[in-house]
């Protein structure tokens, strides 16, 4: 058991110092996981991409699993300083209330997914192939999960907010 655990541990170290960087700047760009894999200098399957990208819009705050408490945004910096001695270290500075506010959305992505998969199909035909690429490369957990609302789910919630199943979806939004 031990072996596997450090076996496990050391393949992820390897995939990640091998290509993690490489996805998640990729998906910042906007790239699918398909066009990902295909710009990969170390190959991945699909699921290892989703996983990593799955980890990455988690580590970014742009799903959260738990409701997010209402928070203005904050513009985080680093300030460079010098001790007596010469050494530079750096310094974290938060400025709050940048009049930003993060609004995040409920929804229901991979409940449905697994719940009813000729409705989650139905919301698919209803979305552009871009848009429906989005949600579908994202690995839904079976969970309400909380998504920040940018400008791709803006396009989704536009989408579907007519439609007659959109609080499956969207549990609690008010359009």
């Amino acid at each position: 058991m031990p072996e596997d655990y450090f076996k496990g541990a050391l393949t992820n170290f390897s995939q990640d110092a091998a290509n993690g960087g490489a996805i998640r700047h990729l998906w910042n760009r906007g790239y699918s996981i398909r066009e990902i894999m295909g710009q990969l200098d170390f190959p991945a399957n699909y699921e290892r991409v989703q996983n990593v990208v799955w980890e990455h819009l988690l580590n970014t705050g742009v799903i959260c699993l738990t409701k997010p408490e209402h928070t203005m945004g904050q513009k985080v910096t680093y300030v460079k300083e010098y001790d007596k001695y010469g050494r530079t270290s750096f310094r974290r500075v938060v400025k709050a209330g940048t009049g930003e506010d993060i609004i995040y959305i409920p929804c229901n992505f991979g409940l449905v997914v697994h719940r009813d998969r000729e409705l989650y199909e139905r919301m698919l035909g209803c979305l552009t192939d871009r848009q429906r690429e989005y949600v579908t490369d994202i690995p839904w957990k079976r969970m309400k999960v909380y998504h920040k609302r940018d400008k791709k789910l803006e396009g989704i919630l536009n989408i579907l907010k007519d439609k007659e199943f959109f609080a499956d979806f969207f549990p609690g939004e008010e359009t």
